[in-house]
Formats: structure tokens, C-alpha cells, sequence
């Protein structure tokens, strides 16, 4: 009996050491790394913790996939341990963060011998296509340093005023750049479709005069410029030196959205004539969507 207890024990402690976050491997053969659970973290509620605070702290171990934090006012550190093989080091690796609502992102790399290379990329993220495209902020490409063999482990420090998500992978520069031109293609066809449906609108409108329309092209305005956002988070480059418009902006304008197309249903479907009824649960919804629209710029 004492033997199977100490078996279980056995058993019990091999099992939780397992799912402890290895190193993040890169091997010569692949292009893309994504983070999984290779990570660590740790959260300072205080906002005043240094890298030499937090490198002997006790970190938790990596929950989900992909770092996320909800609404915080916190400042939250990641730790990823990570191994280079031979044929890794001939490739040009970008450390890639996909979140444009993030305030200020610090990144530290610390080499094998204890020495630290910083990059803080608040202010200078950088998109690279293969064309001459300005620096922006809504993802953050940070080049490794060129003796990247010699990294032990690469600590970010994040915060938001917003829901905080730090999607994470590491990108073969050539592959990276190849993929992105590929989704700013996707993004202009976007552009291209709602361009179209705006302008087929505005000819109904000024044709038939009807008012209808005149809030379809409303909504079709605000809804490119939401979804523009969702996909792009221009925002971060049109308003960069004002986070508060970061911030709240985007949301003001999806609802904005979202009541420009109820008024749209209301009139278009003649709700007040055939279901009055209906027409007070519709403008009640216009009422709470539009109070939100403005109440989001002041959350």
C-alpha cells in the first residue's frame, strides 16, 4: 500500500512538472513559431516593477494559448524561455505582437551570459511589407538581436487602458512580409466593397430622394470605419500622440453603427405604420445604442 502511495506520488509530481512551459524551440524548417503555452507571467499592480524587480519574482505558469487580461489598469510582464538550433540562426526572426490598443509594450533580451538588449516599442512599432510603408503602431514587429543564439529569454511588458490581449508569435522576416501584403490585398478588396455600396446608395438617394437610403449611407460610412479599425486599428496611427481617442473611439463609432442601422430598419420597413408596437421596442434600442455610443467615449 505504501508502495502504490508513493508510486501515485510519483506519478502526481512527473505530471505537473510536465505541463511546466518548456522553451520555445525555432528550428531551421519552420517559418512561423507560435508562443502555445511556452510562456510564463506575472502581474504588477503597482505599475512601478523593473526588469531587475521581476526576474526574481514567482511567475505563473501559461494558462491559455494566447496571453489575455481583460479590462486591466495593470502592468503585465510575459516570460518566454526560448532555444535556437543551428539552422534557425541563418533566418531573420521578428518578435510579433498583434494588438493595436496596447499603451506602451517594453521588450527585454536576455542573453545567456546575463547581459540585456531593450526595445521599447511604445512609441516605433514598425509594419513591414515589401513596399515603402510608413512606421505605425497597431502591431508591433521587433527584430531579434543579430546573435540571437545567444538569447535565454525574452521578458515584454504590456499595458492597456482597454481589454488587454497579447496575441504572440515569432515570423521569419521574408515569410512575415510575404503574409502581410497578402492581408493588406484582403483589406483593400474591403475598402473596395463598401466604397461600391456607398456609391450605388448615394445614386438610390439622390434618385429617389427617399430618406431611407440617406441612413443606409450613414451606416454603411460608419460601419467601413468601424471594420476598418477591427481590421487595421488605424486609429493607433491616425491619433497617435492621443490615447484617449485610441481608447474609446472605436467603440463610440460601432455603436454609432449599430444605431444608424436600427433608424435604417425603422424607416425602411415602415415599422410605425405596421407595428407600432414594435417601432417602441426598436426606438428604445436606438436610445440605449446611441447613449452608449456616447457613454463609451467617457469609459
Amino acid at each position: 500500500m505504501a508502495l502504490l502511495n508513493l508510486c501515485l506520488c510519483l506519478l502526481f509530481v512527473t505530471t505537473a512538472y510536465s505541463k511546466q512551459p518548456s522553451s520555445l524551440r525555432f528550428t531551421g524548417n519552420a517559418n512561423e513559431v507560435e508562443l502555445g503555452l511556452h510562456y510564463w507571467t506575472f502581474t504588477d499592480s503597482t505599475k512601478q516593477l523593473s526588469i531587475r524587480d521581476v526576474l526574481n519574482v514567482e511567475w505563473e505558469r501559461a494558462k491559455s494559448t494566447n496571453p489575455s487580461y481583460g479590462f486591466t489598469d495593470f502592468a503585465h510582464w510575459i516570460r518566454i524561455d526560448v532555444a535556437f538550433d543551428s539552422l534557425a540562426t541563418n533566418k531573420e526572426w521578428l518578435l510579433v505582437v498583434s494588438h493595436h490598443n496596447l499603451s506602451l509594450l517594453d521588450v527585454w533580451f536576455v542573453m545567456e551570459d546575463g547581459s540585456m538588449a531593450f526595445d521599447q516599442t511604445g512609441n516605433h512599432a514598425s509594419k513591414y511589407t515589401s513596399g515603402n510603408v510608413e512606421r505605425t503602431r497597431w502591431q508591433y514587429d521587433i527584430a531579434l538581436p543579430d546573435n540571437e543564439h545567444r538569447i535565454r529569454s525574452i521578458y515584454l511588458r504590456a499595458t492597456s487602458q482597454i481589454a488587454l490581449g497579447l496575441p504572440i508569435s515569432f515570423r521569419e522576416r521574408t515569410h512575415f512580409v510575404e503574409r502581410n501584403d497578402s492581408t493588406l490585398n484582403i483589406m483593400w478588396v474591403f475598402v473596395g466593397v463598401v466604397t461600391a455600396m456607398f456609391v450605388y446608395n448615394l445614386f438610390l438617394f439622390v434618385m429617389l430622394r427617399d430618406r431611407a437610403y440617406l441612413l443606409y449611407l450613414v451606416y454603411v460610412l460608419l460601419f467601413g470605419v468601424f471594420a476598418s479599425q477591427t481590421l487595421t486599428g488605424y486609429y493607433s496611427i491616425v491619433f497617435a500622440s492621443n490615447p484617449w481617442v485610441q481608447s474609446n473611439f472605436g467603440a463610440a463609432i460601432g455603436n454609432l453603427a449599430n444605431a444608424a442601422a436600427i433608424l435604417f430598419a425603422l424607416e425602411f420597413l415602415r415599422v410605425r405604420q405596421h407595428a407600432p408596437r414594435l417601432n417602441v421596442i426598436m426606438f428604445t434600442m436606438f436610445a440605449v445604442t446611441l447613449a452608449l455610443a456616447f457613454g463609451s467615449l467617457w469609459m
